[in-house]
C-alpha cells in the first residue's frame, strides 16, 4: 500500500489523503491490543516522512477503528508539504462509531479551497 501511496503522490501538487491506512504510527494509538512494534510502523512512518505527509488536526474520537473491546487509530487525514504551502487549512471530526461500521465516520473540512479545472 505504501509503495502505491508513492506512485500516487506527485510531490509538488497539493495533496489531501483521508483514508483507513489500517495501521497505527505510534504505540499510544493502540488500545487493549497487542503493542505496536517499530517494525510494523516503520513503512508509514517512513513514507510519510518521504512524502512530507502530515497529519491534519482533528477532532472527535482519539480511535478511530473499535471491535467493542480493542481501539486503535487506524484512519487519518494527510495532507503534504505543496499543501502547507498553499496556505489551505483543513481539519478532520472523527465521529464515533456506529451500527454500521467499525470505523468512525469521518468528515474532513478544507478552507480556503478552490477546485480547478
Amino acid at each position: 500500500m505504501w509503495d502505491s501511496l508513492i506512485e500516487f503522490i506527485v510531490g509538488d501538487q497539493p495533496t489531501l489523503v483521508s483514508s483507513d491506512l489500517n495501521c497505527v504510527v505510534s504505540p499510544d494509538e493502540r488500545v487493549r491490543d497487542r503493542v505496536a512494534t517499530g517494525y510494523e510502523m516503520k513503512d508509514p512512518i517512513d513514507t510519510c516522512a518521504l512524502l512530507g505527509m502530515k497529519d491534519v488536526p482533528y477532532m472527535g474520537c482519539k480511535f478511530t477503528w473499535s471491535n467493542g473491546s480493542r481501539f486503535s487509530k487506524i484512519d487519518r487525514t494527510l495532507v503534504n508539504e505543496a499543501w502547507h504551502n498553499t496556505r489551505h487549512l483543513a481539519s478532520t471530526m472523527f465521529k464515533p462509531t456506529g451500527s454500521h461500521s467499525d470505523h468512525s465516520p469521518a468528515i474532513t473540512t478544507p478552507q480556503n479551497f478552490q477546485l480547478l479545472d
